[in-house]
């Protein structure tokens, strides 16, 4: 069973990369959850053409559930398309320039997942998608 975020010993801060514990020089969808109930969610940096860089807000967990409020988003606004130097999911289509911008999400509903954590603490497994701890975190 885990803990609520708090207390000391929840096994879920640090950083978890989806489908992979190898790291390369980007991440594919990423969670960070930190102790102070905060978390962010990065899509896989492999696509270059989405726009969105991350979802922030809060988590709690509660048994096997782990609540997610995202509270706001941070996007690329405007840029234009070049092929892409490296290669991404899209073909090697990739937005360049354009302006990174935080935003706040007035419609916040929170969400939930089934979550298990594997006894060793290095995989846990969110709605049927494995996730593996990369790193920890400091905060």
């Amino acid at each position: 069973m885990l803990a609520a975020f708090g207390q000391g010993n929840n096994r879920l801060i640090g950083k978890w990369q989806a489908d992979t514990a190898e790291v390369t020089s980007m991440y594919r969808d990423s969670y960070q959850f930190f102790s102070d109930g905060k978390f962010a969610f990065k899509p896989n940096e492999y696509d270059g053409l989405n726009p969105i860089i991350s979802i922030n807000g809060n988590y709690k967990i509660v048994k096997d559930t782990v609540y997610l409020k995202p509270l706001s988003m941070k996007e690329i606004i405007g840029g234009h398309l070049i092929r892409s130097k490296s290669t991404t999911l899209s073909d090697i289509w990739e937005i360049d320039g354009g302006e990174e911008r935080t935003r706040t999400l007035i419609k916040n509903p929170k969400q939930s997942a089934i979550i298990k954590i594997q006894p060793d603490g290095k995989v846990f497994i969110l709605d049927n998608h494995k996730f593996f701890k990369v790193g920890s975190i400091s905060k």
